[in-house]
């Protein structure tokens, strides 16, 4: 498959974990890490913001949580672009990030209705697919990534949300089926061998969840939602002390995550 080097304006869904938990999303500093990079600004930390070319800098900057400069850079061509779809996304997307959502919502409907490419739609419908996963509207968010996919099956960002959404509900076999797919156009990318290894947790293939989180680089690994998986996975396999090591390690800067790790070590202390 032909992949674009245009950097479109898409995100991709916040990280899940278990069933209903949601956390902000990490970047990922290396682009070879990142399947995603042709597509999203959204996994891109400060360092390769920096990078984006001058038509990218309002994105750049939202992206960055400028959004104050980016939406006043925006006003400066109203005039000029007041048709064009991707202007309205652009904003829309802005005010997502920000957490504006009936914002963002009326300027993601602006932007569909001066679309005239499909392309363009599958990206706004992409991102509006975003929109209702943040407003707890599950039905609507896969109903907008399914569209996504419908209008340009090249897109990899609305498979990821999707395959997403799928394993968090537990669909596992759905999203095993996208999962597995996107890995094997990025082997190498940061979420999806992370998804495959919660999805191999949540199915009880502790030996695979194992091998698919050693596959990650150990700086990735000391995230709290990556470090939490892959301690249980080691804790089901009776690999105690690289459990205990890998929780030692973890960032816990979260609480949801540090609460579960405790648990994890409690029950290695009765194993004992």
């Amino acid at each position: 498959m032909k992949i674009t080097k245009t950097i479109l304006v898409v995100l991709f869904s916040l990280s899940f974990i278990g069933c209903a938990h949601q956390v902000k999303r990490g970047s990922i500093k290396e682009s070879a890490l990142d399947g995603l990079r042709f597509e999203s600004l959204s996994r891109y930390n400060h360092k390769r913001l920096e990078t984006i070319k001058t038509n990218k800098s309002e994105l750049a900057a939202c992206h960055d949580g400028r959004y104050n400069e980016a939406l006043n850079s925006f006003k400066s061509t109203l005039d000029k672009d007041k048709n064009n779809a991707k202007y309205w996304n652009t904003i829309a997307t802005c005010y997502l990030l920000k957490r504006e959502l009936p914002k963002a919502k009326f300027y993601y409907d602006l932007a569909l209705k001066t679309s005239g490419s499909k392309r363009m739609k599958a990206v706004i419908n992409n991102n509006l697919g975003l929109y209702f996963n943040l407003r707890g509207l599950d039905s609507l968010a896969i109903h907008s990534f399914k569209e996504s996919i419908k209008m340009n099956s090249e897109l990899l960002t609305p498979k990821y949300n999707l395959g997403k959404l799928y394993l968090r509900f537990g669909l596992y076999k759905k999203a095993k089926t996208i999962l597995t797919s996107l890995y094997k156009l990025a082997p190498k990318d940061i979420d999806f061998v992370a998804s495959l290894g919660h999805l191999s947790l949540m199915t009880g293939n502790y030996k695979k969840a194992k091998w698919y989180y050693n596959q990650m680089p150990k700086e990735y690994l000391k995230r709290d939602s990556h470090a939490t998986n892959y301690a249980m996975a080691l804790f089901m396999t009776g690999d105690f002390k690289a459990a205990k090591s890998t929780i030692s390690n973890a960032d816990q800067n979260d609480s949801y995550y540090t609460l579960t790790q405790t648990k994890i070590l409690k029950k290695m202390k009765y194993e004992d």
